[in-house]
């Protein structure tokens, strides 16, 4: 039973995981669009938004990697790992 409880830990934890980077995106797009319509309101000269955007931005791509792109840690993998010893860990 303890693998169905550790099978259903990870995916809660996906879950929330998946949920929070789509508020992160939603908070994103609401904020940077009101610094936009503030930018446009206020004479429109030099896009100052762009500096929120761009950092948001990135932050916002490598939440995205986090929660989407990497690939899983697999079975495979741990083995893998143990069996290398741990030579290259620093500290």
């Amino acid at each position: 039973m303890t693998t169905e409880d550790d099978q259903r830990r990870a995916a809660i934890g996906r879950l929330k995981a998946k949920r929070g980077f789509q508020w992160n995106l939603v908070s994103y797009v609401a904020v940077n669009g009101l610094l936009v319509a503030v930018w446009a309101l206020s004479g429109a000269g030099y896009f100052w938004p762009i500096w929120a955007m761009a950092g948001w931005g990135l932050a916002l791509a490598m939440h995205g990697w986090a929660v989407y792109g990497q690939r899983r840690i697999t079975e495979g993998d741990i083995q893998r790992e143990m069996t290398k010893g741990g030579d290259d860990v620093v500290g």
